[in-house]
């Protein structure tokens, strides 16, 4: 009885240690494979020093990779309180060896190795790394495999394929919202823009009508500035800003400017930025009225033409037709625009000597300036270049040329264009060799007006989570042209240009009644202020409306204005006591 009792019991112990060992099998087959290890090293192709740079890590399904203990860049845009997510570094060799950037298209995409050797930790397989370090860098890929357990080492060079800065170009962007709280986060920033190749960059504290934004900086002036090689980090601001009128830039002034009960005084901004040697302009295409407001007075050096990988010409080209001299300029306006890294848009400026912030604005002064995503630029009008002015007394023949060099591997330039005063004269589509279009031209010149080049094409290899094909975009700055005997501009661009400028100060005359007639009506959400800023300012901004149209009637002919009584236009007032 005991005996039958237990050779059940026998019978199962053994199945169960003959089953237990394929139990055991299944179960280390369920357990995810171990990893392996990448070691990325870059190198410059020129120097053959080890080389900041933006990187992908593709595997076979497309899906990227990046370290684990890559820093997260926050987005700084809407925080009036500053982000020190660096300053808990305390030294400089404690800065990360990689960061990735916030909420942009190529921020699940990509990441900067700052220093050399950052790993990552993969599943066994194969995977596609790239590197780019701006559009002067040809891209760098390779594929590498992956085992359980093993740890490989890639070394990839990233080579130039032109040099600007030789040249005496240098790229900037003047649109960055990042905070910068103390010197110490210099060396860091430079780190990060060197692996953009970025020559200058411009940190902007952001502004409002209640106050700071976002992106304090340190200082201003020349205690803001930090030189480091051919790399220059300088302070600005994006202030005034408000959608009515526009958002406008002041770079290189001394401290930060701000007129809180005159905040829609734009002009008072601009002569304060005058007075400290420092250079203003509208950001955003200059596509707000304010930017016809303040055209007449001449206090304006720039546009910030090139953005999201768009151009809006319209503005730009009526106040060059109106006589302005305005230089081109770019920005990514990281991180509020979700479009891209630092650098993406940018512009060159031709610089006379060693770079410094002073050689810098004086050449955006002389308007020797480009914007681009990817082409490089040469135009000449005769002898003259980007930012000179030709002076004429009798009609002039002007040979024109017009030389656009590309990394054929990112951008196809399908045509290069020769304006003046903003209508194609001349257009090459043919190559003229590998990533190059040359055009050349003769016009004959017979009034002042200006001159400018630009492209057209389309982008090869771009991040597919812009989710469109985008353009490949280069534009210049003018060559301007002076008829000696011309006192203003007389041309049908002009008279266009003036009509136009007038239409735009009908509807901000408009819009200003009927905020000085219902201030509590006023949306700050829409128009960047609130009521109490069109009871203070209203004043002011009917006379400069009326100055501003004085000077267009005489170029246009006169135009009826917005029909008020007395009493829905205001004289000018003190501003309200701070």
């Amino acid at each position: 009885m005991e005996a039958r009792s237990i050779k059940p019991i026998l019978v199962g112990l053994l199945l169960a240690a003959l089953v237990a060992p394929t139990s055991l099998s299944h179960a280390a087959d369920d357990a995810p494979p171990a990893k392996g290890t990448l070691r990325i090293f870059i190198t410059d192709g020129e120097s053959g020093a080890p080389s900041p740079a933006r990187l992908e890590v593709l595997d076979a399904s497309g899906d990227s990779h990046v370290p684990s203990d890559a820093l997260p860049a926050p987005g700084e845009c809407s925080r009036a309180k500053a982000v020190p997510w660096w300053n808990e570094l305390s030294s400089d060799e404690q800065f990360p060896r990689s960061i990735v950037l916030p909420y942009t298209p190529t921020s699940s995409m990509h990441f900067y190795a700052l220093e050399n050797g950052v790993e990552l930790q993969l599943k066994p397989g194969k995977y596609e790394v790239v590197a780019q370090k701006g559009p002067e860098y040809r891209i760098a890929s390779t594929t590498v495999e992956i085992g359980a357990g093993k740890t490989e080492e890639l070394a990839l060079t990233v080579e130039r394929w032109t040099d600007m800065a030789k040249r005496g170009w240098f790229s900037a962007d003047d649109h960055l919202h990042i905070t910068r709280t103390s010197a110490h986060a210099n060396e860091f920033l430079v780190r990060w823009f060197e692996a953009e190749d970025l020559n200058v960059a411009c940190l902007l504290e952001m502004g409002s009508y209640k106050g700071l934004v976002s992106a304090p900086q340190y200082a201003f002036g020349k205690d803001g500035t930090f030189l480091k090689g051919r790399r220059l980090l300088v302070s600005g601001q994006e202030n005034p800003r408000t959608w009515l009128l526009g958002h406008g830039i002041i770079l290189g002034a001394g401290n930060y400017i701000d007129f809180p009960k005159r905040y829609l005084i734009y002009s008072e901004y601009w002569r304060e930025a005058e007075r400290q040697n420092a250079i203003n302009g509208y950001a955003h295409w200059g596509v707000g009225p304010g930017f016809a407001l303040d055209l007449p007075e001449g206090n304006l050096e720039f546009v910030e033409l090139l953005q999201r990988d768009a151009t809006i010409l319209e503005p730009y080209y009526r106040g060059l037709n109106l006589g302005a001299r305005l230089s081109a300029t770019a920005g990514a306006d990281y991180p509020c625009i979700p479009w891209g890294a630092p650098g993406r848009n940018r512009f060159y400026t031709r610089v006379d000597g060693a770079l410094s912030e002073a050689s810098w604005l004086e050449g955006i002064r002389r308007g020797r300036t480009f914007v681009t995503n990817g082409p490089m630029l040469e135009f000449r009008a005769g002898n003259s270049q980007i930012g000179d002015t030709i002076e004429f007394d009798t009609p002039l023949p002007v040979a024109l040329s017009f030389v656009v060099e590309f990394d054929p591997d990112r951008d196809a330039v399908d045509a290069a264009e020769i304006l003046h005063d903003g209508q194609v004269v001349a257009t090459q589509s043919k190559l003229a060799g590998p990533g190059r279009l040359v055009l050349e031209a003769t016009v004959s010149i017979t009034s002042s007006g200006w001159l400018a080049a630009r492209t057209e094409g389309r982008k090869l290899r771009d991040d597919p989570e812009f989710g469109k094909p985008l353009r490949s975009i280069a534009h210049t700055a003018p060559i301007y042209l002076r008829h000696r005997p011309q006192e203003k501009p007389d041309t049908p661009a002009a008279r266009s240009a003036a009509a136009a400028s007038l239409e735009l100060l009908e509807k901000l005359e408009a819009a200003l009644i009927a905020g000085y007639q219902k201030p509590k009506k006023v949306s700050p959400i829409l128009l960047g202020f609130d009521g109490r800023q069109v009871l203070w300012n209203a004043g002011t901004l009917f006379e400069e409306i009326e100055e501003s149209v004085a000077f267009y009637e005489t170029i246009a002919g006169p135009s009826e204005s917005v029909d008020r009584s007395p009493s829905d236009a205001p004289a000018a007032e003190p501003s309200p006591a701070p």
